[in-house]
């Protein structure tokens, strides 16, 4: 059953504990079955996780097996009925309705039912009630599965009153009384017996020859109190028993100075004082490994004057351990502390070292099984601390306006989804050229399998992927290779299985309640996912301040992608219901959205300054570039244009011109403001490479479906993508042209699977033989794509000198049609690109910016010698422009493109001198301008000879590698604010 429940969201529903007297989950007609017996099961939809409440009353159906003797956990349900696929309907399963939200299921003679062998003991019936579909899913309130005492011969007992819930060891259901009031009890036996109630110890009931007895004591004391039952009919009495805490009144008392929200352990990590904000509740307290999971006195949380907050110290802790707790809120809500660094999952963390994986998250705390119930969080008094090195405390990020990222899923990027892993190919993605990667979603979600935009605890790194000091490895590993790290921050919404949700809900109206802190009643606009955050309110912009400081400050990550910043807003463009709503009205132009954008920057700069914030808006022009302007970076979808060109459709729907900040913002003064991050790929769109082998067009000796062809094509798309002026980012695998669709499901055919797992590119699925997997990175032709990308990509990247060319809004092109050309005139570095995109030759005319020699830096030309035959002027090295000719006609093949600079970028330099003051990064410091590159290979020197008095100061990352030389002249200065690294 864990599988199922690994790919089924579990709703809100279930966090209301109320209990109505008379009515629960689970009736039995029969409350002593034994093996033989046939038992009649009214579910009543209205308790538990309400996962069937309002459904269909012709579709519910049963889901049921049986925990025997050889059972090795709750999940290991044996003799499943017909073995059934939880997906699909069996009229032999269907419930009887019985109106308002009850079902009935008839079990006779319970081993018969199940086929369950002689000899082997039947322990309890596990059960789940859900639609045919298996898309609404009845389970106990806290999301497990139900089950059903199976008894032994003899006398046995149960309090049959308060109602326990049916989990697999048997609970309490919430019981939410004060001191002063009366209990109701009631206790059965499955022979007539004599009987006795206790109450705290005490007899409240005593008869003689009957199966059933009551009483009603008075709640006299707060604390744990105890309901046990006792019975025997000559022998050694059976018994049962429950227990519920009654909570005193909440005391009242300012909170510790220098306390903040979460966890605050002390100087000797022997104790810690747990904050919790909770305005409107009227208590809470702390269960945990600490107190045995059972609720005390001394674990009540005191109330802050102001009523937002409670607190607890907690003492007596051993560093180095690690505690489970929860919250108790208002004596009927238990949940996970939502500010956690770590949970414990009962229902997805079994799967996490699953087999081959068995050790990809080492020595993980066990669940505490029988004592909780739903997720947990984690106290880590004096956790291990991770010692950054001088790669990350030096770190100097690269300027945001010239970032080229490479976004990935980890879970799809490497076949055990670790972070040591990922780790191991950073020298692959390096060769790249590209300076950020840009990570999907790793804050803990639901579920293992994700894309991680169903987020529930924005504090803890997820363990699917490895121990968090794994993650940290990794970032300083990139910091180290001059690689900046981006988290994909999800903070739009919020799924069910946050606490924050959980702690104010509604339950008549399955939604977050008003008096929510952070959520919207009903979402604000049509695109939003989960529950709607307020980023008006003031609960959620703290929040938000707190999670980014999380992250930038005690992972050192660089910043962040913001998902679905559009919906930051609260104007309202959906009916009073969150339905009917106006996208274009949504859209629009909305200065509040502006101004809750300019709040979370200015918060993200005061907390780490130059701190990326990349938005994906997909927003009109003139808000972008507003934000563009606040210093912000906005994703600039290119997809559909680049895949018209590389299928070799050359409509106006190939036009690349909205790729340039200056087309898209000029008009409202964006000009300047080189923050559009272009891409052709990314993780919400197809795969380039997949629609060529769908959908390409074809000419003569020329089809754009052909795996020759289209990765050569790709090579021409990165040529234009990649020269472009501003931020750029391309999808994991793009550079390998990558050809299996976004919807390809786990068993290789095409459906709606989106978000299902991919392959990745070293392990490709090989239909003629499948023990032996396809290795993309060692094919010929996507391995010269990858070396091309890497080519293009390092010449903005590895050359500071050339900063200037890549962020200049001087500029000019052609991009309309097959024949496309674009200008980039910065002095720093002049360049022209031209390509065809056409399925045959054209021809095309390309003025040259200025006269003398142009140097060929990359091309994808089959045969050059051929082509330069019919282009008069032109070698393999370049061309040369003379006065009155910077007007040149090309006649390029297919898919072809060539990239020309003014300086030969190509010739090695292997002596740099400094020769100026101050910071290394300005290229008037340096003889001929000549600012080595980023990596210092094997043959170069850097001398640092500053001028008289000055100094040079390394203010960027610098690797020099084995072979290289780093001096510094006698009596000169070289001071060290970047990262300097010796290989």
């Amino acid at each position: 059953m864990m599988k199922i429940r690994r790919i089924l969201s579990l709703v809100v529903l279930f966090m209301t504990l109320g209990l109505v007297s008379g009515a629960q989950l689970l009736s039995l007609s029969n409350q002593f079955p034994g093996e033989s017996a046939t038992i009649t099961v009214t579910m009543d939809a209205n308790f538990g996780n309400k996962g069937l409440l309002n459904a269909t009353a012709s579709d519910v159906y049963v889901h049921t097996g049986v925990i025997t003797n050889l059972s090795t956990s709750p999940t290991s349900w044996r003799y499943m009925k017909f073995n059934q696929n939880f997906n699909q309907p069996n009229p032999s399963l269907q419930a009887t309705s019985l109106g308002n939200n009850r079902w009935q299921f008839t079990i006779t003679d319970i081993r018969n039912f199940y086929g369950v062998p002689a000899g082997e003991q039947i322990q309890k019936i596990s059960i789940l009630f859900r639609n045919g579909a298996g898309t609404q899913v009845q389970r106990n309130a806290d999301g497990s599965d139900m089950y059903i005492q199976v008894y032994g011969s003899g006398l046995q007992t149960t309090i049959t009153n308060p109602f326990k819930a049916p989990t697999f060891i048997p609970s309490t259901e919430s019981i939410n009384k004060n001191l002063g009031e009366s209990i109701a009890v009631s206790a059965a036996a499955s022979q007539a017996a004599n009987m006795r109630l206790l109450y705290n110890g005490l007899q409240i009931a005593s008869q003689s020859g009957v199966t059933t007895i009551t009483a009603t004591p008075t709640i006299t004391t707060a604390g744990q109190q105890v309901i046990k039952v006792e019975a025997d009919n000559g022998g050694a009495p059976v018994v049962d028993s429950i227990s519920f805490f009654v909570a005193p009144a909440t005391e009242v008392e300012a909170l510790p100075a220098g306390m903040q929200d979460g966890a605050n352990y002390s100087n000797d990590q022997t104790s810690v004082t747990l904050v919790l904000y909770a305005p409107n509740k009227t208590s809470a307290a702390v269960v945990g490994d600490f107190n045995n999971w059972t609720q005390t006195l001394q674990h009540q949380m005191k109330r802050t004057p102001d009523g937002l907050r409670y607190w607890v110290t907690i003492n007596g802790l051993t560093p180095g351990n690690e505690y489970a707790y929860q919250y108790v809120i208002d004596n009927n809500l238990r949940v996970a502390d939502y500010m956690t660094e770590k949970v414990l999952d009962p229902w997805n963390d079994p799967f996490i070292n699953q087999a081959p994986y068995t050790n990809r998250y080492p020595n993980l705390k066990a669940y505490p099984t029988g004592k909780a119930s739903g997720i947990v969080s984690v106290l880590e008094p004096g956790k291990a601390s991770y010692n950054w090195s001088s790669a990350t405390t030096n770190f100097q990020k690269p300027d945001k306006r010239n970032l080229v990222v490479y976004e990935l899923l980890l879970r799809d990027f490497v076949a055990n989804s670790s972070w040591n892993t990922l780790r191991d190919t950073l020298a692959y993605i390096s060769r790249l050229g590209v300076n950020a990667i840009h990570l999907m979603p790793f804050t803990e979600f639901e579920g293992n399998n994700s894309w991680g935009y169903n987020p529930m605890f924005m504090f803890a790194a997820d363990k699917i992927y490895g121990p968090e000091n794994t993650l940290k490895e990794f970032i300083d590993s990139c910091h180290g290779r001059g690689i900046a790290v981006i988290l994909d921050m999800v903070l739009n919404h919020q799924f069910g299985q946050s606490p924050m949700v959980q702690m104010y809900w509604d339950a008549a109206n399955n939604r977050p309640a008003n008096n929510s802190p952070w959520f919207n009643p009903v979402p604000k606009h049509g695109f939003n996912v989960g529950y709607d955050m307020n980023h008006e309110a003031p609960a959620t912009i703290k929040f938000v301040e707190d999670v980014m400081r999380h992250w930038l400050t005690k992972f050192k990550l660089d910043g962040f992608r913001w998902d679905l910043s559009k919906g930051f807003t609260q104007t309202q463009t959906c009916d009073n219901n969150g339905g009917n709503c106006n996208v274009g009205t949504w859209s629009a132009y909305d200065q509040s959205r502006v101004n809750i954008w300019q709040r979370i920057y200015n918060q993200s700069q005061a907390i780490s300054p130059n701190a990326y914030m990349i938005l994906e808006h997909l927003g009109v022009d003139q808000e972008e570039a507003t934000l563009a302007n606040m210093g912000m970076l906005l994703w600039g979808k290119m997809t559909d244009q680049y895949n018209e060109a590389s299928m070799g459709y050359t409509g106006s729907s190939s036009n690349f011109d909205r790729a340039f900040h200056t087309t898209r913002w000029s008009s409202f003064g964006g000009n300047n403001t080189p923050h559009l991050m272009a891409y052709a790929e990314s993780h919400d769109e197809e795969r380039l490479a997949f629609k060529n082998v769908r959908f390409g067009n074809s000419g003569p000796s020329h089809n754009t479906k052909s795996l020759s062809v289209y990765a050569r094509r790709m090579q021409s798309v990165a040529a234009f993508l990649f020269t472009t002026p501003g931020p750029k980012m391309m999808w994991q695998f793009g550079e390998l042209s990558y050809d299996s669709s976004i919807n390809m499901c786990e068993n290789f055919t095409i459906g709606d699977c989106r978000t299902s797992p991919k392959p990745p590119a070293w392990a490709m699925p090989n239909p003629l033989a499948p023990a032996s997997p396809i290795n993309y990175n060692a094919n010929t032709f996507r391995r010269t794509q990858r070396d091309m990308f890497g080519k293009i990509i390092s010449l903005r990247t590895k050359y500071p000198s050339y900063l200037p060319t890549f962020v200049t809004n001087d500029v000019d092109f052609s991009l309309n049609g097959a024949f496309k050309w674009q200008r980039i005139k910065s002095n720093a570095l002049k360049l022209v690109v031209m390509g065809n995109f056409d399925v045959q030759a054209q021809s095309g005319i390309v003025q040259f910016p200025t006269t003398g020699t142009w140097y060929v830096y990359a091309h994808n030309l089959q045969a050059f010698e051929t082509f330069t035959a019919v282009n008069a002027g032109l070698s393999a090295s370049g061309i040369t422009i003379n006065a009155g000719a910077e007007s040149q006609t090309f006649n390029l093949p297919a898919g072809a493109f060539i990239i020309f600079t003014d300086k030969d970028v190509t010739a090695v330099v292997t002596q740099f001198t400094f020769t100026g003051n101050g910071n290394w990064s300005n290229p008037a410091n340096w003889q001929g301008g000549n600012i080595p590159p980023s990596v210092l290979p094997a043959g170069s020197t850097i001398t640092v000879n500053p001028t008289a008095g000055g100094e040079s100061v390394l203010d960027v990352s610098l690797t020099v590698q084995q072979g290289a030389t780093l001096q510094v002249a006698a009596g000169k200065t070289l001071r060290i604010t970047g990262n300097l690294i010796r290989q």
